[in-house]
């Protein structure tokens, strides 16, 4: 099966397609904003309850006010709930440097990871402190696979 993949800026409810499979994953438009945390989740929209997904990439970037010192890719079996414990983490250069007080940070990382069927994968973000800004855009990309019945 062809791989797929989507892509979306925070804050702006438009989405990309990528092929010509139906939109899987997209941001949803309704996840609050991240300014004034210390961390912040960029969620997509739910896999579906036919299909698994193997994330093969993962690719974010990053703006924010305070350093950077964790990101991961994780999964939760709700819209915004609470993560199901497993996670894989994304790594932080380590050479990043303040731009006019603005972090940049870029992510390309392999994932290689199973979601399950109608799971809520999101990318987390941490920085130093609660008084942080975000800009946050992510990327994934995977290949669609029927379940074994």
């Amino acid at each position: 099966m062809p791989d797929v993949g989507y892509s979306s800026r925070r804050g702006n409810a438009g989405r990309r397609r990528v092929d010509n499979l139906r939109k899987l994953l997209r941001r949803n438009p309704g996840t609050p904003a991240c300014d004034g945390a210390a961390m912040c989740n960029f969620r997509f929209s739910q896999l579906p309850p036919n299909k698994l997904i193997i994330i093969k990439k993962v690719h974010c970037r990053f703006e924010t006010s305070t350093p950077v010192v964790r990101a991961y890719l994780s999964a939760s079996a709700t819209q915004g709930g609470p993560t199901l414990g497993r996670y894989v983490p994304l790594a932080i250069p380590n050479t990043v440097t303040a731009q006019n007080g603005v972090y940049f940070v870029t992510i390309d990382a392999d994932a290689q990871w199973l979601f399950g069927q109608g799971r809520f994968p999101y990318v987390e973000v941490d920085a130093t402190n609660t008084s942080s800004t975000f800009i946050v855009d992510c990327a994934i990309r995977g290949e669609l696979i029927d379940p074994l019945p």
